[in-house]
């Protein structure tokens, strides 16, 4: 599903914009509601993604925000509100609230 942010004025989107994207992308994919899905849900524990799931995430994120999304980036956030952060950096907006964005290790992962 594509839900692109219309930015036809070519302004960047805000961090809570790009948080309710995510939001709605991780929705989708654990097929729950997406006011059920919090900035801090941790993707493996509480959401139960496993690998694949990471690795199409990312490749939601790049189609819908336009980004490359390094492998290293997507093996390390953890919860949805470092995902939302590493997508402000990918896409050039700084980012404040969550300093680590992208820095926690996934580790392996069994399924």
């Amino acid at each position: 599903m594509q839900t692109h942010l219309a930015r036809s004025d070519k302004t960047q989107p805000s961090r809570k914009q790009v948080l309710e994207e995510v939001k709605q992308l991780v929705a989708e994919q654990v097929a729950l509601p997406v006011n059920e899905v919090r900035e801090e849900h941790d993707l493996i524990v509480d959401l139960a993604y496993d690998s694949l799931d990471v690795v199409e995430l990312a490749m939601e994120l790049e189609e819908n925000f336009n980004i490359t999304v390094p492998d290293t980036m997507s093996e390390q956030a953890r919860t949805v509100g470092q995902i939302t952060d590493g997508v402000m950096q990918l896409i050039g907006v700084g980012v404040t609230s969550h300093p680590a964005a992208f820095s926690v290790k996934v580790g392996k992962l069994s399924k």
